[in-house]
């Protein structure tokens, strides 16, 4: 009964935390749940419950929420056909993204080069590659983004790193101090 409860609080928890995030985002919220789940997160709930609590900002979840909602809702599009409420959404994602790259662009801790994404400082780094979905002359591709976020936070780092590896994605996580990458089972 207790780990029923427990079960329960966790993931409602981690429901009104993504509802935090989906009116950040400006998505309404039980797409955004479903757009989680179908882009590959799954059991989503318990993962924002969990990055919650190791204290990542709102904003820092949104940028990686961003990776599974965009293949989530090409699915529920595929399934339903197009809708206003998956465009709007996708409208909101996309002047989220472009706002987000403008501030990274101003920050001092922002490297970029054609094929590499570099957000924060600190001794440590998880690397993780995303396929971003491109169109050129009016033919889709998918090119490989290799994203590095840096941190003194080892712990917080370890869990955005699990969020990644459940969602399918090949992680490292380094200490650049050291230059060897720490391998955690």
């Amino acid at each position: 009964m207790f780990n029923y409860l427990k079960g329960f609080f966790i993931t409602n928890k981690g429901r009104k935390f993504g509802n935090e995030i989906a009116d950040y985002l400006g998505v309404e919220r039980r797409l955004f749940h479903c757009a989680m789940e179908e882009g590959g997160c799954d059991m989503h709930l318990v993962k924002l419950y969990n990055l919650k609590l190791d204290g990542f900002s709102l904003e820092d979840i949104a940028v990686d929420a961003c990776d599974f909602l965009i293949p989530g809702l090409d699915e529920i599009e595929k399934r339903f056909g197009g809708q206003n409420l998956i465009q709007q959404a996708r409208k909101s994602i996309n002047q989220f993204q472009i706002d987000r790259a403008n501030s990274d662009l101003s920050n001092s801790g922002y490297q970029e080069n054609e094929d590499e994404l570099v957000r924060g400082d600190g001794r440590f780094e998880l690397r993780y590659q995303v396929m971003l979905k491109q169109c050129l002359r009016g033919e889709d591709f998918l090119a490989p983004i290799l994203h590095k976020m840096r941190s003194d936070d080892l712990e917080g780092l370890k869990g955005m790193a699990l969020m990644h590896k459940l969602a399918g994605e090949d992680v490292e996580l380094w200490d650049l101090e050291l230059g060897v990458e720490i391998i955690d089972n």
